[in-house]
């Protein structure tokens, strides 16, 4: 029968799309699996619409939380919940392949790894764009891709290594994936894309605007991550962490708070830079921060870091961050 694995799906005001998501996840070639859904608070007929689901499908498990405790949290929730030996997410709003759940399942039956990495297409409900990973890519893809979708986890793992979401109630995935490395997790990566991101106009990512000043949860993010010390103890981790670092506050400020104004924006690259220096003070001895990666990391998240670091050297990086933003 293969081994087990639990689809969690955290929900929050999604009935446009919540169906759609849950006639995909049930309609899968493999059948060993269970799936949890957590609605945290939903306003609209979600919640009706989960216990319908739950009702028609002894496979599906709805929780309710009392009180709204975020995407992360839910996530976590359900880890703690999960019967399946791997762990699958799949947001409310997104959907996925018929054979899915069956390709990911493959590689933990025949290679021994902690995360499986695919890529995912992305739908705007007009057209859709597939962004594919290679079977040879590198840790550096998480930099980029660090969503806590399309992946699979090892849940043994996850639960030895007490790895979870933080109380970040924006941008959890970075801590999480960020954390996955952090903790040694095997990752193997495959040339599949069976994901379908929809792109949302109301999701919690899509509503970032610069007044949340997302910049700030990111270093708060990488504060908790540089004090772990299983990091502390692997100084080659190092290079890779300050690239991480860096590539994420640059995505914060260059496309989330994109048209705050030339003063926000002048305000928001001191913050980073003030706070590059206190993290990583000798960031600047880094090479691979002015280097062009063949591969890893996505195209847009290699010339955000080389064109600014670089830009650096000359002192016209702040005239190119105003630029782009």
């Amino acid at each position: 029968m293969g081994k087990s694995v639990t689809v969690v799906i955290p929900v929050y005001n999604t009935e446009k799309y919540l169906e759609r998501c849950l006639n995909s996840v049930i309609d899968q070639t493999y059948k060993n699996y269970d799936v949890i859904c957590v609605d945290d608070c939903s306003k609209d007929k979600s919640r009706d619409i989960l216990k319908k689901y739950e009702k028609k499908y002894e496979n599906i498990h709805c929780f309710f939380n009392d009180i709204n405790m975020g995407q992360g949290r839910s996530r976590s929730f359900a880890i703690d919940r999960a019967a399946g030996e791997y762990i699958l997410f799949v947001d409310s709003d997104d959907y996925i392949a018929p054979d899915y759940i069956e390709r990911y399942m493959e590689v933990v039956e025949n290679r021994d790894c902690d995360v499986v990495v695919g890529g995912f297409i992305t739908d705007n409900g007009k057209k859709q764009r597939v962004h594919r990973i290679s079977d040879n890519s590198n840790i550096g893809c998480i930099i980029s891709y660090s969503y806590a979708c399309f992946k699979l986890y090892n849940k043994a793992f996850i639960q030895k290594n007490k790895i979870d979401f933080g109380n970040f109630r924006k941008g959890e995935d970075i801590y999480f994936s960020l954390l996955l490395v952090v903790a040694g997790a095997r990752h193997k990566f495959i040339d599949y894309c069976g994901y379908y991101y929809y792109v949302n106009p109301g999701s919690t990512t899509r509503t970032l605007t610069a007044e949340y000043n997302f910049e700030k949860s990111v270093s708060e993010m990488f504060d908790r991550l540089l004090e772990d010390e299983r990091y502390k103890k692997n100084y080659e981790m190092k290079g890779y962490m300050e690239y991480a670092y860096i590539a994420s506050m640059l995505n914060a400020i260059l496309v989330f708070s994109r048209g705050c104004g030339y003063r926000a924006m002048n305000d928001k690259y001191d913050y980073f830079l003030d706070d590059l220096q206190r993290k990583f003070p000798d960031y600047k001895r880094n090479k691979r921060l002015y280097r062009w990666w063949k591969n890893g990391p996505s195209l847009k998240c290699r010339m955000a870091v080389f064109v600014v670091m670089n830009a650096m050297k000359i002192h016209v990086d702040r005239f190119i961050i105003l630029l782009m933003g």
